[in-house]
């Protein structure tokens, strides 16, 4: 059996990826791919709502999934979740698997992305979906995804019944599908598109103030508010978060070394080039009275909001 694993980066297009998938299971059943997924899940990823992919990411799942794809009738299974690349490479779960099923072989996928676009997409994420409340700066303390993924490709290239093809996100975003159909070794119009263009997006500067306030009273019971900004209003150009020129510095330099420590195990034409410190710092400035940084609200207002309704939350809970 061969199986196919889209394993990350989250917050380079998967919830996008996940919904193509949900809508051509048949397209790939026809080229002889199992995309084995929940109905729950199939639904949401259907009407283009986030989800997590089509499997769980700990050994028990990947293998029930595997097994559904095989009960089926197929030898080539799909699954997705963009949480595999850090779980699996703690405790490489697929050692097991392979130990289980001799002649098993995987093919992975992984996007990589800038540092400076992902760290902003990510504590977006963070925000609105794990009750975040701590400023942009602290989050970038404890970002050091370029040297997890650059982990996590040394120790897939160790294992000799796995291939992984790891694609940068921003040079390839365009085509992203296209990309993910020559993975799946299937033509391109096997993968149908979503009938919504952005899928999960990220924030404006007032929506991350809201959330994060929402977010230190009450946790991540605000989450109810980010599904309905996100998905109600998918077309909102999202803005970064304010962070000074200092910090930008400290987070520049060390991106740069984790980045050369990643680009050393991805292809040449896959290597993330990095724009200079200058630019970054003028991105992320954190005067408010420009264009990207107004608020549509002012900030005691928003204080006042959250206070009366996180109380009123915490007593209906």
């Amino acid at each position: 059996m061969k199986l196919y694993m889209h394993v990350g980066l989250g917050k380079t297009g998967t919830s996008y990826i996940q919904a193509a998938l949900a809508n051509s299971l048949q397209e790939l059943a026809d080229q002889g791919v199992d995309y084995p997924v929940r109905k729950g899940v199939l639904a949401r990823a259907q009407n283009g709502e986030i989800t997590s992919g089509n499997c769980r990411p700990d050994f028990a799942d990947i293998r029930n999934r595997a097994r559904v794809s095989q009960r089926a009738g197929f030898e080539r299974s799909l699954l997705s979740n963009e949480s595999f690349f850090k779980r699996l490479n703690k405790d490489f779960v697929l050692d097991r698997l392979v130990e289980e099923q001799p002649g098993l072989t995987v093919k992975m996928l992984m996007f990589v992305r800038n540092p400076f676009d992902h760290a902003i997409s990510c504590y977006h994420q963070f925000v609105k979906g794990k009750g975040y409340s701590k400023p942009f700066s602290e989050f970038l303390q404890g970002y050091k995804v370029p040297s997890v993924a650059a982990e996590y490709i040394q120790a897939v290239q160790t294992r000799s019944y796995c291939e992984l093809v790891a694609l940068n996100y921003g040079s390839n975003r365009a085509e992203l599908l296209d990309r993910f159909a020559e993975f799946l070794e299937v033509p391109h119009e096997t993968l149908q598109r979503p009938d919504r263009g952005v899928i999960n997006r990220s924030m404006t500067r007032a929506e991350l103030y809201l959330l994060s306030a929402f977010n230190g009273r009450i946790g991540d019971k605000a989450r109810f508010l980010t599904n309905a900004l996100c998905e109600a209003t998918p077309d909102i150009k999202a803005q970064t978060p304010e962070a000074t020129k200092g910090e930008i510095k400290d987070f520049y330099h060390r991106m740069c070394d984790e980045t050369e420590a990643l680009n050393e195990v991805l292809a040449v034409d896959q290597r993330i080039e990095l724009p200079d410190l200058e630019s970054v710092q003028e991105r992320f400035a954190a005067d408010a009275t420009g264009s990207n940084g107004d608020l549509a609200f002012n900030r005691d207002q928003i204080d006042a909001i959250v206070e009366a309704v996180s109380a009123r939350l915490v007593i209906e809970d």
